[in-house]
């Protein structure tokens, strides 16, 4: 069964999109599950930019704009394809985000392992459909009180619509006094924390390259720390990572 997951965030600038494109490329990659990831901020639209990708057959936009669209989708690698939303602002006439839901229905027929959706931040119209669309969310914020607390009001909406929440990423951790810690925020915003991603000022030339980050430093922290992540919310060990532990143990008795 296909498990539809929205990326949600409750402002801007926290690393949703980032931290969107890296899960998908390490599910697919790593975890060899098939992904699709869906551009669902629609007015703002970024990983076709993020991963130089700048056409495609068929666009998000086209497919809630006619229900007859066929899908089309892009493909990244092996097991990880794209929906991609169109940035031109003449590609917002007619768009009806209220289709979502039904086409999320429709996709998820087509045996994915997983459906990522890139929400819009906040609660408006395109984040709450995304939501909506969703049987699973996974929340991400910087360790900071004002971007924490913008997950509060977010967290509430998914529980009211009764979407599971798998829990909360902390993204760009510096490990400063005025940060707030991961049990800090756990108890802030009543939402466990899943994983810390460390600040890394390497994301930046990843975003340059049109790669993901896992892509181009897949031994880094942060790429360790996505793994992670994918493992908690598969149930699934990495390979590669399983192999290293094994090494190690191995390495103790024999000498």
């Amino acid at each position: 069964m296909t498990r539809v997951i929205s990326i949600v965030s409750g402002k801007g600038g926290v690393g949703k999109t980032t931290l969107s494109i890296n899960l998908a490329y390490a599910l697919a990659k790593n975890f060899k599950k098939r992904t699709l990831l869906i551009d669902g901020n629609i007015t703002t639209s970024h990983i076709g930019l993020s991963l130089g990708v700048t056409k495609a057959n068929v666009m998000l936009n086209d497919m809630l704009r006619n229900e007859n669209v066929s899908f089309e989708p892009y493909t990244y690698i092996e097991n990880f394809d794209l929906l991609l939303s169109a940035v031109s602002p003449r590609s917002l006439e007619n768009v009806e985000m209220s289709r979502l839901s039904s086409l999320i229905e429709k996709l998820s027929l087509l045996g994915y392992d997983f459906i990522l959706l890139d929400t819009a931040p906040g609660l408006g119209k395109e984040a709450v459909e995304a939501i909506k669309a969703s049987k699973e969310v996974l929340f991400i914020t910087n360790p900071l009180t004002p971007s924490a607390i913008d997950i509060i009001r977010v967290s509430e909406l998914c529980s009211e619509l009764m979407i599971t929440s798998l829990g909360l990423v902390l993204n760009m951790v510096r490990r400063k006094p005025y940060e707030l810690s991961a049990f800090e925020i756990e108890r802030f915003v009543n939402v466990p924390v899943i994983g810390e991603i460390p600040f890394d000022k390497s994301v930046l030339i990843a975003l340059a390259s049109k790669k993901t980050f896992v892509e181009l430093f897949p031994k880094s922290k942060v790429s360790k720390a996505i793994n992670k992540i994918c493992s908690t919310i598969t149930g699934e060990v990495f390979l590669e990572e399983k192999k290293g532990f094994l090494e190690r143990i191995k390495s103790i008795f024999i000498r």
